[in-house]
């Protein structure tokens, strides 16, 4: 970029020529926008970053807000920032927050030299935000690419993390000391490491979600991940894959008193002399692997996970190589191959290797048999997608996105009061190989608890009508959902219906009804806090805070569309409802 001007950074005429000039005058708060091209500091010298200050880099230089510029995590149009004989950043107890924020920047050629630590950056008791980077081509003796050390908590997100070398520990990563990475979106892809960690070196917790760890190698311990004294990192939606260790643990190493916890991950396609997947050394070591897979690597002794003596690994609702225990969950491996779980898997012989697709075929064995529990709703899983596609999670990072072809050709479900009693019907036109029918109920609409179960008819070409009756309904409310499951335990929601019991209608009332603009709803004092117009699927459309003293309320409904909505009205111990039309 051409600047001509002051050099006082107030435009892009006037922008400072010096990078690391600009980044010193700035005040807390500010944000210093870097033109694309490449800076370099004086030989042996790094740049540093600066306490609250927002570095965004990547520009064109001609816009005007950070909303303008687009910015695609590549290579192309970056800003460039070069090592000189020293590491590229060096963030060394300058009291960096995660106010402090670096983002849209290509970190390279940065050398720390054979003692030191962080090739790309490094953070010595500095906690800042580094997102939208890539790092690569850096060489140090710990944390090729970065290093967190002495109480250094960053922020990682959205980054590339790829060829850099340690000469001993942390290809891509080292963390170290007292601090608490949090790790997201990361791609940590062809790094090695002289000694252990070719990808990352735990010393320290952190958390690690959504993300690629691949193709690195170690020429000792842990081609993937190191996990030092007590480090226990917890893993969520990431996949370690096809990377190499020359000797223990292709995945992941743990050392003694680190207990990792894997959250629908998968290890696949590493190599190493022992422990092809996972390499538990001295005691006492536990980690917790759930909803995961680890299949496919390979050792000369122990393909899937090595326990030294007395250690042990709590497992559940996952897929294990070499492991027939299907207790908690868990599916008998024996027998399946591995071409039956991934699109396209690589032969861990290949490692260390960046190819290969891991997502799961349709039809896979690992797709609907997880464990929901604490799931959320809104989680998404490592290629960005809805994390729960199906009634059912499924194993590993990634969630199948093909709906399952179910069994039953399903015609009708409906439901009524009977009494004190909820009474559903329903009707199938054909069924094949259907095991059940399971109902569930809730009284809001999301959280749902099996009450009971219908056998299938397994095979049929006939029409086939169900009931099942719900004894014990809430006053107000009932959500009830139709699930079917087929022989092999796969499961999808037919339908949801809603039933109001014990209500007293003529405490609400709404008006015009059909409307097609604007309706108005009246209710008694004192009564309510809470208004939800929901759909007859159970979405709920909008929720209204109701003060004490209201007694009626006026909606603009002109935007729904076309049909019947509930209004229902909630309060600390009575709940009403009452439908109107939308025309």
């Amino acid at each position: 970029l051409a600047a001509t001007g002051t050099g006082n950074g107030t435009s892009w005429t006037n922008a400072f020529t010096d990078f690391q000039a600009g980044i010193n005058a700035a005040a807390a708060g500010d944000s210093v926008f870097v033109a694309k091209g490449t800076y370099q500091p004086a030989s042996g010298v790094s740049f540093s970053m600066k306490e609250a200050v927002k570095i965004y880099g990547s520009f064109q230089g001609t816009e005007a807000t950070l909303g303008q510029r687009f910015f695609v995590n590549s290579a192309a149009d970056s800003s460039v920032l070069k090592g000189n004989g020293k590491r590229v950043i060096t963030n060394f107890l300058n009291g960096l927050t995660r106010l402090a924020i670096l983002d849209g920047f290509k970190i390279t050629e940065g050398n720390s030299g054979l003692d030191e630590e962080g090739g790309g950056i490094y953070n010595y008791n500095a906690s800042p935000t580094l997102n939208n980077l890539i790092i690569v081509k850096n060489t140090s003796a710990r944390g090729g690419g970065i290093s967190n050390n002495h109480d250094s908590s960053p922020v990682l997100s959205n980054l590339i993390i790829l060829g850099n070398y340690a000469t001993q520990d942390g290809g891509g990563i080292f963390n170290g000391g007292f601090g608490f990475p949090i790790i997201t979106n990361l791609s940590i892809i062809g790094n090695s490491s002289g000694y252990s960690g070719g990808g990352i070196y735990n010393s320290s917790k952190s958390d690690i979600s959504n993300t690629i760890i691949s193709g690195n190698h170690s020429f000792i311990h842990g081609g993937g991940i190191y996990n030092d004294f007590s480090s226990s990192p917890l893993l969520n939606n990431v996949i370690v894959n096809t990377n190499k260790a020359d000797s223990g643990g292709g995945g992941i190493y743990n050392e003694q008193g680190s207990n990792p916890v894997l959250i629908n991950s998968t290890i696949t396609g590493n190599i190493a002399t022992r422990g092809g997947g996972i390499f538990n050394s001295s005691f006492p070591i536990i980690p917790t692997i759930k909803n995961s897979i680890l299949f496919g690597n390979v050792a000369t002794n122990d393909n899937g996970i090595y326990n030294a003596p007395r250690n042990s690994v709590n497992i559940s609702y996952s897929l294990i190589q070499e492991s027939s225990n299907t207790a908690n969950g868990n599916l008998n491996a024996i027998g399946i191959l591995y071409n039956d779980i991934f699109t396209n898997p690589i032969v861990a012989s290949d490692a260390p290797t960046i190819i290969g697709d891991y997502t799961l075929k349709t039809g896979s064995p690992a797709i609907n048999k997880g464990d929901n529990t604490d799931i959320p709703s809104d989680a998404k899983d490592l290629a960005g997608n809805p994390r729960i596609f199906e009634m059912t999670i499924d194993m590993g990072a990634y969630e199948n996105q093909t709906a399952t072809v179910l069994p039953v050709e399903f015609t009708s479900l409906t439901i009524k009061a009977e009494l004190n009693s909820a009474l559903l019907k329903w009707q199938t036109a054909s069924e094949s190989n259907n095991k059940k029918f399971i109902i569930s109920r809730s009284f809001n609409g999301t959280d749902f608890t099996e009450i009971g179960t219908v056998n299938g008819a397994g095979n049929s070409q006939n029409l086939n009508s169900y009931t099942f009756t719900d004894f014990s309904p809430a006053k107000g409310i009932n959500y009830y959902r139709l699930a079917q499951q087929d022989l092999n335990g796969t499961t999808k929601v037919l339908g949801i219906k809603a039933l109001n019991f014990g209500l007293d209608q003529e405490m609400i009332s709404v008006y015009p009804n059909p409307a097609e603009e604007v309706i108005n709803i009246k209710f008694a004092a004192n009564v309510y806090q809470q208004l939800s117009i929901i759909n007859l699927g159970g979405q709920v459309i909008r929720n209204v805070n109701i003060s004490n003293e209201q007694s009626a309320l006026t909606q603009n409904v002109a935007n729904l569309p076309a049909g019947t909505y509930l209004i229902m009205l909630k309060g600390a111990t009575s709940q009403s409802q009452i439908k109107f039309i939308k025309k």
